[in-house]
């Protein structure tokens, strides 16, 4: 017997009640997972699982081959068509990633967390600290660097990770660097540090607003920015502040080479630089202006191909000169859910989305359509309906979503599948299709 699933909630979690016959997870303090009871059935618990996530990082061996992380442990891989969520293996938020090719990826996160694979395959590598990572990079899959929080530097030498002296206690966002005698942490009150392949340094940055992304064309053409607008260029001598960055929180920098450079940062708002001066290129993801909404993370494989990360699961895509809304799968307004008594479950929500639960955890499904799904139901985990605004209607059919002519231009509030086939849809102005 197919069981439905009553689910209204807005995005980043979803409620299970084990009787759907999905695994259980463990509570982990400090993250949006816990158990929460189940009022009035005895012995029986709700679980709250995350969907959703704050995305902080990219990187990626192609523009069809991008590793995103957030989190909770979120990890999406972008092929060049759709996101796909990919189980990590661990709950601690993922901040920073980086790797060689599309088979060496290395994540980076809470405490400690440092994890190395590809694909489905993530194995933890031992930490020398329980600090917050925010960033890795690297210059071979033998010499590597991760930051962090108190002034954590990490290397890696191809056998084990181990700590060094930065000279500062300061929180360390991001890394860059042009070889491996010649790398710059920023970080917290103006804080950048430099090695030159044999100890750690201050440099005098001239300011003391958090410098949240350093990004550079060549050792003697550094880009930092960060709060209140705050953008430095370091010539091979010198940090000097540049006009541009106006008032806004900037969060990350990445180019294409010296006179293509991109900013990202509050409210979804990009810079860009043509070599000469920066330029506001627009909101470029849409997000609230309250101070706190952002894109975490700019990156790109060519100038044709970059892609910004952040807020609530934002995902904005660049390719034929403009910049697209993608769907991540990070972040919906969720509105329906069916579930069976084995291990799949399927919800519907905003924008077109569909998740499907199976043995990997939700991933997002392909619908083709941007309009609001209000209900779902199926009788079997791949024969189903789904129903939304203005008529919509998708049918399941083992394959993927397809669209169905309704006839009705109505919104559709709610949808009935039996299992001898007969299918009930109801919505607006009294609408009821068969």
């Amino acid at each position: 017997m197919l069981h439905r699933l009553h689910v209204t909630l807005i995005a980043l979690a979803v409620l299970v009640a084990p009787s759907a016959g999905l695994s259980q997870h463990e509570h982990h303090g400090g993250h949006h997972h816990g158990i929460l009871p189940l009022s009035g059935t005895s012995g029986s618990q709700w679980r709250l699982e995350s969907v959703g996530a704050m995305l902080h990082a990219a990187w990626g061996a192609s523009a069809r081959d991008v590793h995103v992380v957030g989190d909770n442990g979120a990890l999406l891989h972008y092929d060049g068509r759709s996101w796909r969520g990919i189980r990590s293996g661990t709950r601690n938020d993922l901040i920073g990633v980086w790797g060689f090719a599309a088979d060496d990826v290395i994540l980076v996160g809470a405490d400690g967390t440092i994890l190395r694979g590809s694909k489905e395959t993530w194995r933890p590598m031992p930490s020398p600290t329980k600090e917050w990572l925010t960033d890795v990079r690297g210059f071979s899959p033998r010499d590597l660097f991760a930051c962090g929080a108190a002034g954590t530097i990490l290397h890696y030498d191809g056998k084990s990770w181990s700590s060094m002296e930065s000279g500062t206690d300061a929180l360390l966002f991001t890394l860059w660097g042009s070889a491996p005698d010649d790398v710059f942490a920023v970080g917290a009150d103006g804080v950048i540090v430099h090695f030159d392949g044999q100890a750690w340094s201050a440099m005098a940055s001239g300011t003391e607003e958090w410098l949240r992304g350093v990004w550079g064309s060549s050792s003697r053409n550094v880009f930092a920015v960060g709060d209140h607008g705050t953008i430095l260029r370091f010539d091979g001598s010198k940090w000097s502040p540049m006009p541009g960055g106006e008032s806004r929180l900037l969060m990350s920098v990445w180019g294409s080479g010296p006179d293509d450079v991109w900013a990202v940062g509050g409210a979804g708002y990009a810079l860009r630089f043509d070599g000469r001066a920066w330029k506001d290129a627009g909101q470029i993801a849409t997000m609230p202006d309250d101070g706190h909404a952002a894109l975490w993370c700019v990156w790109g494989s060519d100038a044709r191909s970059l892609f910004a990360v952040g807020h609530m699961g934002a995902v904005s895509r660049f390719a034929d000169g403009k910049w697209h809304a993608d769907l991540s799968g990070a972040h919906a307004r969720l509105t329906d859910g069916w579930s069976n008594r084995g291990d799949t479950a399927v919800i519907s929500g905003w924008v077109g989305i569909v998740f499907e639960r199976g043995h990997h955890g939700w991933n997002s499904m392909p619908t083709g359509v941007t309009r609001v799904l209000n209900a779902v139901s199926l009788r079997a985990p791949r024969d189903g309906l789904a129903v939304g605004h203005e008529g919509t209607i998708l049918r399941l059919d083992g394959t993927g979503w397809r669209p169905m002519a309704s006839g009705v231009t109505a919104h559709l509030s709610d949808v009935c599948l039996a299992q001898d086939g007969t299918a009930l849809a109801v919505g607006n102005g009294g609408a009821m299709l068969y």
